[in-house]
């Protein structure tokens, strides 16, 4: 698998683009510690999935066409994000300045809300922010077991 960097992540935010921005979050899970899914659904593609890995070796972000399995309880962090996204509308996907995070700007209720991900080999991160910059809710990959660590997204 070949590394992520600036302009990867660029071309990645490019293909995501179109299947994203104006698509609807059905949902949110998360089946590792350091593996999320978000589903939409958008009246030109149907139903889809993004996953964001933050495995320190295996870090990516890249859409699937189906959810892989979940736990049957949600994670403390995906309750809480599935409060946040479900319902919500993209309104924009970019990538921030230096390159090394994605964004994606939601709508919900005339709330705005960011979605960051963070590249790094060391240390990778998804964050959800509100539009004052707050940071609602943090995920990065110090918080996997090393058990869940061996196992891949």
């Amino acid at each position: 698998m070949l590394a992520l960097d600036p302009s990867r992540i660029a071309r990645l935010l490019d293909e995501c683009r179109p299947w994203l921005e104006g698509a609807r979050v059905e949902n949110v899970h998360q089946r590792l510690a350091d593996c999320l899914t978000v589903s939409f659904y958008s009246p030109t593609a149907g139903k889809f999935v993004l996953l964001f890995c933050l495995h320190p070796r295996l870090c990516r972000f890249h859409l699937i066409a189906k959810r892989p399995p979940s736990p049957p309880i949600p994670t403390p962090l995906c309750q809480a994000l599935r409060k946040h996204l479900r319902g919500a509308h993209v309104e924009s996907v970019a990538i921030a300045p230096g390159g090394w995070t994605s964004e994606i700007v939601f709508t919900r209720n005339a709330q705005r809300l960011r979605l960051r991900f963070r590249v790094s080999s060391r240390r990778p991160e998804l964050s959800l922010h509100e539009e004052d910059e707050t940071t609602l809710h943090n995920l990065d990959s110090t918080t996997a077991s090393p058990q869940e660590r061996r196992e891949s997204c």
